[in-house]
């Protein structure tokens, strides 16, 4: 509990419970503390069925004021909110922004979609309001060290997934967008693009170790069964490969300059992908990676574009930039953007072991970070083309088994 520069920090706490919808919930602020019971039973028939209107886009602007109202009052009990609103007055009079950070410990209620979080007496929305930044911190992950020192530019691979026997995802397309909405960094020398066309295993191992990314960013599908979420790969005849969630985490144990990975479920994805991505995330953080960002719901190109070109704009600036304000500003370009009946705006969920959720910094930067630490005390267009995948280094493409670099 802190502040960092420009930022007061806010932690809500919710525990695990041998009764039904009640949880203790807390709250710590630099403004003061307190605690209640957070009532919210998810398999409540009234709430699954405001879930089910998400998932299916039948929404509209008053629906997310009514629901993300519902989340907010279950998750702030008076008390809470009170406390929250306190720190909240007090951040904006030293003008500063309140840093949220979610450690809900009970599955049932990390699963839900608190990026909706709604203040009615504040009238803001957490995730994308100029006064907030909503993240969640992943409980029991290991202790997170210190940022990265990166020499720009960021290295950042992108992969695709196209199984023949799922709905096609245009590659072509998806590199356009990709490449357009990262090319302002990528001129300015702050960001290195990369792609794996056709991603498979072996196609990963070879760009995670010939390109040694900063950021890797899946787009294509993904499954949920039995508790555990899968990402689709291709196998070398082009038919799915399924790669659950411990599998996917072994790859980046090989891959130490990787800190970040961004998973997004394709347009035309089903709903099962989003909710493979949002299942693998918060496992990926407990296993190591210092932070994901989760789409919750496949959203369209367009709005994708926004996110990404907003979210790598932010994280690629001079000045360290954490992955909680990178997301919010891609989120509350969403909203701008496009209407806000829409769920897009809220389907970027961050996760986080970065207390200010920062992973990268000039080197200069991540040295003083080291330095300042209180002793005893831690905290939390390039192609190629692999073994059964096109990856390409920059743009011309050699070939399925070779690796060729753009200038």
């Amino acid at each position: 509990m802190g502040e960092s520069s420009g930022f007061t920090d806010v932690d809500i706490r919710a525990e695990n419970s041998q009764e039904v919808g009640r949880y203790p919930v807390s709250i710590e602020t630099t403004a003061g503390d307190a605690s209640d019971t957070l009532l919210l039973d998810p398999a409540d028939e009234s709430f699954q069925n405001d879930l089910a209107a998400i998932e299916s886009g039948k929404t509209r602007e008053d629906f997310f004021l009514k629901f993300g109202e519902r989340l907010f009052t279950a998750l702030m009990p008076d008390p809470v909110a009170a406390t929250f609103r306190a720190a909240l007055g007090r951040a904006r009079g030293e003008s500063k922004r309140l840093r949220v950070r979610l450690r809900l410990r009970p599955p049932e209620l990390s699963a839900l979609p608190w990026e909706y979080l709604y203040d009615p007496q504040q009238d803001l929305f957490l995730a994308i309001s100029s006064n907030t930044v909503l993240s969640r911190y992943v409980v029991n992950a290991p202790a997170f060290a210190e940022p990265t020192a990166v020499t720009p530019p960021l290295r950042l691979l992108v992969a695709f997934a196209s199984p023949s026997e799922l709905p096609p995802l245009d590659i072509e397309k998806e590199r356009e967008w990709v490449t357009k909405a990262t090319q302002r960094a990528a001129d300015a020398k702050r960001l290195e693009l990369h792609f794996v066309d056709h991603l498979t295993a072996p196609a990963l191992r070879s760009a995670l170790r010939d390109v040694r990314p900063h950021i890797f960013h899946f787009v294509g599908h993904g499954e949920f069964d039995e508790g555990h979420g899968y990402l689709v790969f291709e196998d070398d005849y082009q038919d799915a490969q399924r790669i659950r969630d411990r599998t996917l985490r072994e790859f980046f144990e090989d891959a130490p300059d990787t800190k970040l990975v961004v998973l997004n479920a394709c347009n035309g994805a089903t709903s099962a992908a989003g909710q493979a991505i949002s299942g693998l995330a918060p496992f990926l953080v407990q296993r190591g990676l210092p932070a994901v960002v989760a789409m919750r719901y496949p959203v369209p190109d367009r709005a994708a574009l926004v996110f990404a070109r907003e979210f790598y704009e932010a994280l690629t600036q001079e000045t360290p930039t954490g992955i909680d304000v990178a997301a919010a500003a891609g989120r509350r370009a969403i909203y701008q953007d496009f209407s806000p009946d829409r769920r897009d705006w809220g389907v970027p969920n961050v996760y986080l072991r970065a207390e200010d959720g920062t992973i990268f910094a000039p080197p200069k930067a991540a040295e003083a970070a080291v330095t300042e630490k209180p002793a005893g005390k831690q905290e939390g267009g390039v192609n190629f083309s692999g073994i059964g995948g096109n990856i390409s280094i920059g743009g011309d493409l050699v070939g399925r088994d070779k690796i060729t670099k753009n200038k």
